[in-house]
């Protein structure tokens, strides 16, 4: 949970370098000036030193309380906060709304009057719980002393802080105090209107606390037994997003991603794309990344151990600089998941790797075309292979090959950016090695997990939904499981309808690569399974160890007994609700499903894996007729 919110007020909200720029080109025009701002100031931004140099040109007497008592006087005093206006009601509500989640505090580099009296002048004295100023480190300049000040003061950790910055070396300071810190779009041009910046800030930290939502609470409650009905659009997919994402640092240009879901996977990848100096803005949808003055540097943050795709980055980063070093992974505990297969492949196109310490460097002189086959079709080696073969010499087949949809998908962007790559959702994938990849845009498929768990949960708990947005076919294996179980479905050209089914009946699944049935989805329908007649059986295949739903299911009344790699459910059973723990992402989705058909209130802990794959999962479900908080 982010308990405080850090800002820099100085442009983020007051914008006050902007008050020292106008206040003092108001007193040069007193003096005689008759340029205008720009002959002063240039068209660029710039900070107070350097307007302070600009002025003493002019008037070489100017000492630096000079400019700072112009300031007072000829812009603050004759004009007390000339932009409140823009500041209300915008400003106000979201601050007074965030007050009300979390503590507010101002560290800023600016002097401490300048912030009391912004405070003041605003009625904002009782909002924020401490205000820093460079007067509390002796330090004009950002520097992170400021940041681990007001955490101590708060007595948090820094997992529990969230650093809001506007300018570059602010970034800088937040990211070295070791802070979350996210920032605008970009630092704004100096002849932005105060009005423009103050909106399009807000903007921006909306989105940011939309990503992070998902974070600010790591506890769902549910009342269950409430029929559901209506229709859920589903989201684009998670598991295609990951990989598409670590690829844009192959292109040469902005690459243009639309339909990309609010999860928050998605914020830990964009970290990393900030640790590689790349560009990213978001716009209700779309991600536009813009990686044209990238810096291959080591990737070491948190960033990398929040989700497992992380990984993602070797074989993108490894193709367009022949080496990258970062830190291994992470993602859910579902048990041993190596990434041999994935280093086999590099190591086939000529690399060498070294780990140490927990970092792996892998690097190549030169990468060279080979034929690869992997002892199993992995998805992820897939991925990271195909990406380093884009750039090596000759050609490149990858043989045993994973087929998901979600290969095709990264294929076809990749192509769109100058690729060749042939045969992505067969067994043997073809690559012919390019020297440039440019910019493009893309839209991401549709998330078959997020589909296929929401078919779940019509199936368990709904009179009537419609789960649309989708593309059918990559949830064959699943509909035609659910057809044998007995539910009562209509499938359309993007959509499903779901109708209320009297009576389940007990299957055996077997979870295999695609097109088989995802073990994505075994834990999801662990649960429709304890609702069912007779005996069913799971056998997991991929993840040996994927089992850990079950102990939560029988704290809720499920009869489940776990074998190795095999689990047997006797259903039907009644579920209660109690206090449950998400172990990981898809047994989150398990405990959502358990949660809406039992009786009571459950609540689930460790939330903060179903946020890592479902995009505002409590609003759809709210939306469908759910109790969820």
């Amino acid at each position: 949970m982010k308990k405080a919110i850090f800002f820099d007020l100085d442009g983020t909200l007051i914008d006050s370098e902007r008050y020292y720029l106008e206040g003092a080109y108001v007193w040069m025009k007193e003096q005689g000036f008759t340029g205008t701002v720009e002959d002063l100031y240039g068209t660029v931004g710039v900070t107070f030193d350097e307007s302070y140099r600009l002025m003493q040109s002019y008037l070489p007497h100017l000492t630096v309380e000079d400019v700072r008592r112009i300031n007072e006087d000829y812009f603050l005093n004759r004009e007390p906060l000339r932009y409140k206006k823009l500041l209300f009601p915008e400003t106000d509500r979201v601050l007074k709304e965030l007050a009300g989640k979390y503590t507010l505090c101002i560290c800023s580099n600016d002097p401490k009057s300048e912030l009391d009296h912004f405070l003041s002048e605003c009625g904002y004295e009782d909002l924020f719980t401490h205000v820093l100023s460079c007067e509390d480190i002796k330090n004009a300049k950002p520097d992170p002393e400021i940041f681990l000040k007001a955490r101590d003061l708060l007595g948090l950790n820094s997992e529990e802080c969230l650093i809001v910055e506007d300018s570059f070396c602010g970034i800088a300071a937040g990211k070295a105090s070791g802070i979350y810190t996210t920032a605008r779009k970009s630092p704004f041009p100096c002849d932005q209107s105060a009005a423009d910046r103050i909106l399009e800030t807000l903007n921006d930290l909306t989105e940011v606390l939309k990503e992070f939502s998902m974070s600010e609470d790591n506890t769902i409650k549910i009342v269950g037994r409430k029929k559901l009905e209506g229709e859920v659009r589903i989201s684009s997919s998670k598991n295609a997003a990951v990989a598409l994402i670590p690829a844009t640092v192959m292109g040469s240009d902005i690459i243009t991603l639309y339909d990309v879901p609010h999860i928050s996977d998605i914020a830990a990848l964009k970290e990393l794309l900030a640790e590689l100096n790349i560009k990213v803005e978001r716009k209700d949808d779309a991600l536009i990344v813009d990686p044209r003055e990238i810096r291959n540097t080591v990737l070491e943050s948190e960033a990398v151990g929040k989700l497992r795709a992380s990984y993602y980055f070797m074989g993108a980063l490894l193709g367009r600089y022949k080496r990258v070093k970062m830190k291994m992974p992470g993602g859910c505990d579902l048990g041993p998941r190596p990434i041999d297969l994935h280093l086999k492949g590099f190591r086939a196109l000529g690399a060498q790797i070294n780990y140490v310490d927990g970092f792996y460097t892998i690097e190549a002189p030169e990468l060279v075309g080979a034929d690869i086959y992997l002892d199993f079709a992995s998805v992820g080696a897939t991925i990271n292979i195909m990406m380093a073969a884009v750039f090596a010499k000759g050609r490149t087949v990858i043989d045993n090959a994973a087929k998901e949809p979600e290969i095709i998908d990264l294929s076809t962007m990749l192509n769109k950016m100058g690729a060749d790559i042939r045969g992505a959702g067969t067994s043997s994938i073809i690559i012919n090695g390019v020297e440039r990849l440019n910019g493009c845009a893309h839209e991401i498929i549709p998330d078959r997990i997020e589909a296929g768990t929401y078919i779940i949960i019509a199936a368990a708990c709904a009179n009537h939904m419609r789960i649309s947005n989708i593309i059918p076919m990559h949830l064959d294996a699943l509909l035609k499981k659910l057809e044998e179980m007995g539910v009562n479905m209509e499938i359309g050209d993007d959509y499903i309808d779901v109708f209320e089914s009297k009576e389940l009946k007990g299957t055996s699944i077997k979870t295999l690569p695609y097109p088989g049935l995802a073990t994505d989805l075994q834990q999801p329908l662990t649960t429709l399974m304890t609702q069912a007649v007779g005996v069913s059986k799971v056998r997991e295949t991929i993840y040996k160890e994927r089992f850990k739903h079950c102990a939560e299911l029988n704290k809720m009344g499920a009869e489940i007994e776990v074998l190795d790699g095999n689990s047997v459910i006797n259903g039907p059973t009644p579920l209660f609700g109690t206090e449950v723990r998400a172990t990981d992402l898809r047994c989150g989705a398990s405990l959502v499903i358990a949660g809406l058909i039992a009786k009571g209130e459950t609540t689930i802990n460790d939330a903060k894996y179903i946020y890592r794959g479902y995009d505002h999962i409590k609003e759809k479900l709210r939306a469908l007729g759910a109790e969820i908080s």
